[in-house]
């Protein structure tokens, strides 16, 4: 009888590692056919992966690697723009089904996490959720989403914080893709928080100098 229950535990184990390697190629095969069909693959691959599909090869990585192959002005849109659309309508699938599902959706969230996400959002309101949209991994961003959900968290609200927070993100990711190239993935992992607030940094002063710039022009202009 222990002969027998401790083959059925090493034949699931192997089913599984099975399942798991052919999961993963699928993906991934999946992920290499999708991008080579350029922006609107990439689009395709930000819905599946903002969902219940999890990508071997996220919108992040495709991005920098299409973008570090041609980063022309039109093609930073053309990219920024896919995957900030693909993965904003991936999340409001997500938050519709969590929204229906109600707590159950919450079975692999911790309460910890439940309510920090509740606090942040109720304090913070859809600046959590562009915040959020900024963090790179291993943040759980998924758990962020269905939380909203679950809280009936107001639906313009989050897909106003996704769009803010998403084109930040991919606009971060494309300017330094086109100046270095693949090695922006490995820049992300070892300092992506400070890259971002950097950059972020340095894009609100740069527009707050515009925006002055332009006001005292107006003034000289009015003053004539």
């Amino acid at each position: 009888m222990g002969a027998k229950s401790g083959s059925n535990v090493i034949y699931r184990f192997y089913s599984f590692i099975f399942w798991f390697v052919k999961w993963k190629e699928f993906f991934s095969s999946l992920s290499q056919a999708l991008i080579s069909y350029g922006w609107i693959g990439l689009f395709v691959i930000g819905v599946l992966d903002s969902t219940f599909v999890p990508m071997p090869s996220g919108p992040d990585v495709l991005l920098v690697v299409s973008l570090s192959l041609d980063g022309s002005v039109l093609n930073i849109i053309k990219f920024v723009l896919a995957a900030t659309l693909g993965s904003t309508i991936g999340c409001v699938i997500l938050y519709t089904v969590s929204k229906k599902a109600g707590v159950r959706a919450l079975q692999r969230v911790s309460e910890h996490r439940r309510e920090y996400v509740r606090a942040m959002l109720g304090k913070y309101d859809l600046f959590a959720v562009a915040a959020a949209c900024l963090m790179p991994p291993p943040f759980p961003f998924k758990p962020f989403i269905l939380c909203a959900g679950v809280f009936n968290f107001d639906l313009k609200r989050l897909v106003t914080g996704l769009l803010i927070g998403r084109l930040l993100r991919y606009t971060i990711l494309a300017v330094l893709a086109r100046f270095f190239g693949q090695a922006t993935i490995d820049l992300m992992k070892q300092h992506g928080p400070k890259i971002l607030i950097v950059m972020l940094g340095v894009g609100v002063i740069f527009f707050t100098v515009r925006y002055l710039m332009s006001r005292r022009r107006v003034e000289v202009s009015g003053g004539l």
